[in-house]
């Protein structure tokens, strides 16, 4: 059993209704933040939350230390299920899970002094001596000394590096088993996070402390966490030992972040994430693989005779027909529709040569490799919006260009000690 374990968790929340929503007569789809979250936090480890902004990490932050609580599936402490604690067991919870949140500035009051910041958590646990000596020694193993330099001082006399300290120490104060680290060194300069990230590692060490790193930095989570959970529109896509998962990723959008991470080093070839941008809003997320429009890896039918690339292109083409996109107006032949609604909007280094001419904006369809039926099927839509037939386009595309991407959530597997979310987990560099 894990310190902390989270079975099944997902967390809705109530979408705003908006002037279409009124004028159709509807209520507000809800946004689904996590969406079936499994995953277990193990004592004295630094597990890692990495993902892009939007992921769910913030969401997830706020269901481990009890500030929200999910709208399915459990988030249990020690065995205990946080949301059914009571009186005196929720204030030993939040005593021994403690927060550190993502901007020092916001994190602290500027008109009430250090002192009685870091001593809050300790009001009613510890009389008024004993509270200020704890006090002075966790601003001590925090690095704010001399400590009377700093009880009385106000926020706004602080640097960067010593909000967050200080929010370091009013989190150590209570002395707990877990901090849950938000971002807690994105918004500082380069000296001082690496300054905060060693007093980190030291007080995990005097402490016996567990931590759960939030952070949409690849480096830094594959620098200093034991563990980590990769995640994407609100589900897990890729978990397991950092080194492990980070060196070798499998699942495409862990290997998308892993090849945006700029490198100091000026001898390593830059890599260019083979991935589109996000398509859908926030609360309108695709079904099945919820990467599937963005992945290079989409998986094609059984019976697809042309490249993966080129089946990539083609749903895209037929997602840009479902949504009656303007992009395929206008046209006066079939070749035209086609040379845009077949356009990725990719990477240079990722475009066809028709793209990269054209910069983006047609591809030549002769030049994608398509079987014999698949050309006809998408010449008979691009014909059929010609016309302005859009039922027709959409009905010459289905069963030709489908994928069980988008009809199903893929199962977990395992593949080489990562835990893989995909319907094509088989996705390193061996094999791209």
């Amino acid at each position: 059993m894990g310190l902390i374990e989270l079975d099944g968790v997902s967390k809705a929340y109530g979408g705003e209704r908006t002037l279409l929503d009124v004028l159709r007569g509807r209520d507000p789809d809800p946004v689904r933040a996590l969406d079936d979250v499994s995953l277990r936090v193990e004592r004295s480890e630094t597990y890692g939350l990495l993902g892009e902004s939007g992921a769910g990490k913030t969401t997830l932050c706020r269901l481990l230390v009890a500030l929200d609580a999910p709208s399915a599936g459990t988030v249990r402490f020690d065995g205990r299920d946080v949301h059914a604690h009571t009186g005196s067991e929720e204030r030993a919870f939040r005593a021994r899970v403690q927060p550190v949140f993502q901007d020092p500035y916001e994190s602290l009051n500027p008109t009430v002094p250090v002192g009685r910041t870091v001593a809050e958590p300790l009001v009613g646990r510890l009389d008024g001596p004993a509270r200020r000596e704890r006090v002075r020694r966790v601003l001590a193993d925090v690095g704010l000394t001399p400590t009377d330099a700093y009880v009385d001082a106000r926020p706004r006399e602080l640097s960067g590096g010593e909000h967050q300290r200080v929010a370091l120490a009013r989190a150590l104060a209570s002395d707990p088993d877990v901090i849950v680290l938000d971002e807690p060194v994105s918004m500082l300069d380069a000296r001082t996070r690496a300054a905060v990230l060693a007093r980190l590692a030291d007080l995990q060490a005097d402490y016996g402390l567990t931590y759960v790193l939030v952070s949409h930095d690849y480096r830094l989570v594959r620098g200093v966490c034991d563990r980590v959970a990769v995640l994407y529109r609100g589900r897990v896509v890729e978990r397991g030992p950092a080194a492990t998962v980070l060196a070798d990723p499998h699942h495409p959008y862990t290997a998308a972040l892993r090849d945006a991470t700029p490198t100091l080093d000026p001898t390593t070839e830059r890599r260019h994430a083979d991935v589109t941008p996000a398509v859908t809003d926030a609360d309108d997320p695709p079904s099945g693989c919820r990467f599937h429009l963005r992945c290079p890896r989409v998986v094609p039918p059984d019976d697809w005779s042309g490249s993966r690339d080129a089946f990539r292109r083609a749903l895209r083409f037929r997602r840009r027909v479902a949504e009656r996109d303007p992009v395929l107006d206008g046209h006066a032949d079939a070749d035209a529709v086609l040379a845009h609604g077949l356009v990725l909007d990719l990477p240079r280094a990722h475009r066809t040569a028709s793209e990269r001419d054209s910069g983006g904006t047609r591809v030549d369809p002769d030049a994608l490799d398509l079987g014999r039926d698949e050309r006809a099927a998408l010449d008979a839509a691009a014909a059929a919006i010609v016309r302005g037939d859009d039922e027709a386009a959409e009905a010459a595309l289905r069963g030709v260009v489908e994928t069980a991407c988008a009809r199903e959530a893929p199962a977990e597997r395992t593949v080489d000690g990562s835990t893989v979310t995909c319907h094509d987990p088989v996705s390193s560099e061996r094999d791209a």
